[in-house]
């Protein structure tokens, strides 16, 4: 599969409008974007090619949110999760490396796919659950992190729980900055990103960011519920592309 570059104009004008809708899904929601940059270009590009680029951008949009974030966070609740992904994400960053391009391609797609089903089924725990459980989940959520910047699963434990919507959108967006931070770091020593990708995703960076604040403004007003089944319904179609092709 080839690399992503940005040397051409269709190239510039299809990232340029997944990150708008991924931005505006990010923003509204607390999840999705990523998956959806993902799933949309991995169709076209290299796997780790696109993580990479994905990964810039959707940090700048989490710099964006993270300051209102923040006053919502539970920390007792999500500081386990946080650092338990912290340690395992080096473990993913190895296995992206070596695993070939079509087979992750897959691997990604079929990822969402299973996530989108038990969101889409709406299963829920009913109370807060103990320390083991959260490190086990960031440790599994920070390894799928690593290998595919798919934040799924972890995204599943914040959102079936008992917590409102708008505390486990902020848990959500503070996972997902500090476990950035450290794959970007992590990516530039594995020589996955260079300082010539910044400002191409600085770039793109303005456009999600664009789409995280109209996100993010609909999410005051708008319903939930009905967005969030159409973005659910919207991954698992994407996911289904993704396998088949």
């Amino acid at each position: 599969m080839a690399e992503l570059s940005l040397a051409h104009w269709q190239v510039w004008a299809l990232v340029i409008a997944t990150s708008l809708i991924a931005g505006a899904v990010r923003g509204f929601t607390g999840f999705g974007g990523p998956a959806i940059m993902v799933l949309v270009l991995t169709q076209f590009f290299a796997p780790a090619s696109v993580l990479a680029l994905v990964l810039l951008v959707d940090y700048a949009g989490n710099l964006q949110l993270f300051p209102a974030a923040v006053r919502h966070t539970t920390w007792r609740s999500t500081l386990p999760v946080i650092l338990a992904s912290v340690i395992a994400i080096p473990f993913g960053v190895h296995l992206l490396q070596g695993m070939d391009p079509l087979w992750l391609k897959r691997g990604i797609a079929l990822l969402v796919g299973a996530c989108t089903c038990v969101m889409l089924a709406n299963w829920r725990y009913s109370r807060e659950v103990g320390l083991v459980p959260a490190l086990v989940v960031g440790a599994v959520g920070g390894v799928v992190l690593g290998t595919t910047f798919i934040a799924l699963p972890v995204m599943i434990f914040f959102f079936a729980g008992p917590a409102p919507a708008s505390q486990s959108r902020a848990n959500a967006i503070t996972w997902g900055l500090f476990c950035a931070s450290i794959m970007i770091v992590l990516f530039f020593r594995a020589g996955l990103l260079s300082l010539d990708d910044l400002w191409r995703a600085a770039l793109l960076a303005l456009f999600y960011m664009l789409g995280a604040h109209l996100g993010a403004r609909a999410f005051r007003r708008a319903s939930e519920r009905r967005f969030r089944q159409f973005v659910l319904v919207l991954l698992l179609a994407l996911s289904a592309v993704g396998v088949l092709t």
